[in-house]
C-alpha cells in the first residue's frame, strides 16, 4: 500500500477448529478491532478491489499523479 495516512489492514480466517472454537475465536479477535467507517471501507477493498480499466481515463490520472509525487519526492 502507497499512502501517508497510515491506514493498515488486516484478515484473519481460521480453518481446522469446530464452530463453536471458531465463534469463541472470532469474539476475542473482533473485541480489539472495532474499525471505523473508513477502515470498513478499506478492508472491503483489500477484499474485493475495485477494477482497473485502462482506456478509462481514470487509470492514467491516477498513474500520472502518481509517478509526478514520486517525483517531487525523489531527490535529484
Amino acid at each position: 500500500m502507497i499512502g501517508w495516512d497510515g491506514k493498515r489492514g488486516g484478515y484473519m480466517e481460521v480453518t481446522g477448529f469446530s464452530a463453536d472454537v471458531r465463534e469463541q475465536i472470532y469474539k476475542v479477535a473482533s473485541v480489539n478491532l472495532c474499525p471505523n467507517i473508513s477502515g470498513q471501507i478499506l478492508a472491503s477493498l483489500v477484499m474485493n478491489p475495485p477494477k482497473v480499466v485502462s482506456g478509462t481515463g481514470h487509470f492514467e490520472a491516477r498513474y500520472y499523479h502518481k509517478r509526478r509525487r514520486f517525483q517531487q519526492l525523489s531527490v535529484s
